[in-house]
């Protein structure tokens, strides 16, 4: 006699991409192939709320990265690629010429809080590569998110006080140890009410804070820069082409919380899968 349910092992009797295919997959997915299969809890793409104020899920096939907002902050590629992404597809910049340019996006005018969050890989490690950016560089300066100016395995984060001014308030992550050919997850969360530049300007990777150095004074508001949003590059004389994958852009009126970045950062709590129908007769 046999008890009801029967759990079985489906690795007992699935060795292969094929036989997997077969079955249920519950918010996991099988990153591996043919006879090296491999499956694994994926990350989660984000979703619009009331404080976004701009999403790039970077799914299209080709042509221009729409925004899932439903602000219509639609951007401009001039050359990339459209790649498989960490979620879904995502764009691949050759580090020389690649950029998109999502015009003047005045909902970030003034803002005394915000929240910048993004997944990206390197293809080659280097300094002063722009991943996001809204700054024409001494003339019309926002914020700029790039690696590090000082270390290319590191993350640098820059605030102007002074649309003109030429990147003074910044600062440098250390303890981020980006490596090539990875995907991570970056957030900076800014905060213009807080008081102390390491309270005004948190940044996370993989959802765990890193340290930041600090150099001159963070400002407590965004500026109203008529710079477009860039992505890839910075604006004016300062390019910064960046080299490598960039996928699932988000820009909120918001400073998250240490527990929302890991929400965003982590993968699925939970993944089930579940074989087809499994002839146990003997």
């Amino acid at each position: 006699d046999r008890l009801y349910p029967i759990v079985v092992d489906p690795t007992i009797i699935h060795d292969t991409t094929a036989e997997f295919a077969a079955g249920l997959l519950n918010r996991v997915k099988d990153t591996g192939s043919g006879s090296v299969p491999f499956l694994e809890s994926y990350f989660q793409e984000l979703g619009a709320d009331s404080n976004t104020v701009a999403l790039w899920h970077f799914n299209e096939a080709s042509g221009n990265p729409l925004d899932s907002s439903g602000n219509s902050f639609s951007g401009t590629p001039t050359g990339t690629t459209v790649i498989t992404g960490q979620l879904g597809n995502a764009r691949l910049f050759n580090g020389s010429s690649d950029f998109i340019d999502f015009t003047n996006i005045t909902k970030l005018h003034n803002l005394k809080t915000m929240t910048a969050s993004l997944w990206f890989k390197e293809t080659a490690i280097a300094v002063n590569m722009a991943l996001i950016a809204k700054w024409d560089y001494q003339t019309q300066g926002s914020f700029g998110i790039q690696t590090s100016a000082t270390n290319a395995d590191e993350i640098g984060v820059y605030v102007a006080a002074a649309i003109n001014e030429a990147g003074l308030n910044h600062c440098q992550t250390t303890g981020a140890d980006i490596a090539a050919g990875t995907w991570y997850h970056l957030a900076v969360v800014f905060d213009g009410f807080a008081t102390g530049n390491g309270n005004r300007l948190k940044v996370y990777i993989n959802g765990k804070e890193v340290n930041c150095t600090f150099t001159g004074t963070i400002p407590a508001d965004l500026t109203t820069a008529t710079s477009t949003v860039k992505v890839g590059k910075f604006g004016g004389t300062l390019t910064r082409f960046f080299n490598g994958s960039i996928d699932e852009i988000k820009l909120s009126s918001i400073a998250k919380t240490p527990e929302e970045i890991q929400l965003e950062a982590y993968r699925r709590p939970y993944s089930v899968y579940t074989s087809e129908t499994l002839d146990l007769t003997i």
